[in-house]
């Protein structure tokens, strides 16, 4: 924020500059053109904006990250708020759309964690992280049967194979498929735990 506010500050001082530059005395027998000063006005005021925009955009990254910091803390209550705002600020951003999703995941609102984590899974469904997540929503909402093909598609890229497994195995058994979800726990079993 210090450097966002020291450029507002010089395209403040350009403004003035700008504008004082033609009052030079008239014993100097000069006096610039009415289009330097604009030239400066201009260029101050275009600093200024970008400035503006870019402490705008700034503070909204730091809400983001002051949501994950507490997510990561384990207050997704308290990550709620920075996580909101800056999902309503910066709607095209996964990152923080897929955070809130977790967010509201973790506090029991999966409707919610839905909404925003199937947004991001159709913007980036290389973010695998995301299509775990959505699974696990969708089984906290009682929808196994939407459960259940996100585990699948998890399964070729997943970093984590038998946690993919498990969680395949808990949605068949959600559903209500007994039969399948043994053999995915046998899945489960073949393969090694993850290193820590």
């Amino acid at each position: 924020f210090r450097d966002a506010h020291y450029c507002m500050f010089c395209g403040a001082g350009i403004v003035v500059s700008g504008w004082t530059r033609g009052d030079v005395p008239a014993a100097a027998g000069v006096r610039p053109p009415w289009r330097g000063r604009a030239m400066f006005v201009v260029a101050g005021v275009g600093l200024l904006a970008v400035m503006i925009w870019g402490g705008w955009y700034a503070f909204n990254q730091w809400r983001a990250s002051r949501g994950w910091a507490l997510l990561e803390a384990r207050a997704p209550e308290a990550a709620l708020p920075y996580l909101e705002k800056a999902a309503e600020a910066l709607p095209g951003n996964a990152q923080i759309r897929y955070r809130l999703g977790l967010a509201y995941l973790r506090t029991g609102q999966a409707g919610l964690a839905i909404e925003h984590l199937k947004q991001v899974w159709h913007a980036r469904s290389d973010m695998v992280e995301a299509g775990w997540i959505l699974g696990d929503a969708y089984l906290d909402a009682g929808m196994p049967s939407l459960a259940i093909p996100m585990y699948q598609k998890m399964l070729p890229t997943a970093p984590n194979a038998r946690e993919t497994w498990h969680r395949l195995a808990q949605a068949y058994k959600a559903a209500g498929e007994p039969d399948r979800a043994r053999e995915a726990y046998q899945q489960m079993e073949r393969l090694k735990p993850a290193a820590p």
